[in-house]
Order: structure tokens, then sequence, then C-alpha cells
């Protein structure tokens, strides 16, 4: 089980803040940006629900971030939550026309799951 420090949640917090607001978590990383943010969100996500969802609807409404993998995991994240599902519900309906086919095959995954 993971045992968080409030070292470790404002790295993954000061990452993915670094992530919306120039594309990539650690300047210094050779590290794929995209892959990097996954990473971090995953750990966020597993430390503290709410905090890794909040992340995901502000990658999802970023004007500049446009990686289809993640931005589909976001997607996926937050249809999976209990409390954030009618969020994902709206997005879909409001970016219905320009999704990406990955957010599409996630959510028609999703919508299949919820059929059986």
């Amino acid at each position: 089980m993971l045992n968080p420090t409030q070292s470790n949640i404002k790295d993954l917090f000061d990452g993915l803040n670094s992530y919306l607001a120039n594309g990539y978590v650690n300047e210094l990383s050779s590290e794929d940006p995209e892959k990097e943010a996954f990473d971090y969100l995953n750990k966020l996500y597993l430390i503290n629900e709410r905090e890794g969802l909040a992340f995901c609807k502000l990658i999802l409404e970023s004007e500049i971030l446009y990686n289809d993998f993640l931005r589909a995991a976001c997607l996926s994240y937050l249809l999976l939550s209990e409390c954030d599902w009618q969020y994902a519900f709206s997005f879909i309906i409001r970016y219905s026309e320009s999704l990406s086919v990955p957010s599409l095959k996630d959510t028609l995954f999703y919508f299949f799951l919820c059929e059986k």
C-alpha cells in the first residue's frame, strides 16, 4: 500500500501543474512528457482520488494539451468514478463531434460494460 508523504504529494501536484502550464512535468527529464504526466496522475489518483479526478478535468479542459491517450485515460477515470461520471457525460455530449478515436473507444467500452 502507498504511504504518501506530504512532499510526495506536493511533487505530484507540482509536476501535474507544470504539465498543465508548460507541457512537461520536469523540464530536465528525458521521458515522454505525456507518459510522465500519466504516471503522476495515476500516483495521485491512488493517493487521493478526488484530487486525481480534479486534474483529469483540468487535462480534459485544457486547450493546449492534446495527447489523445492521456485525455482518454482522464475520461475513463471520470466515467468510472462515483462522483464525477455526470461531468464525464456532459463532456462527451458537449464535445461528441470532436472527440478523438481513443476517447470514443473508451467511451463506447464504458457504455458496453454498463449495458451488461
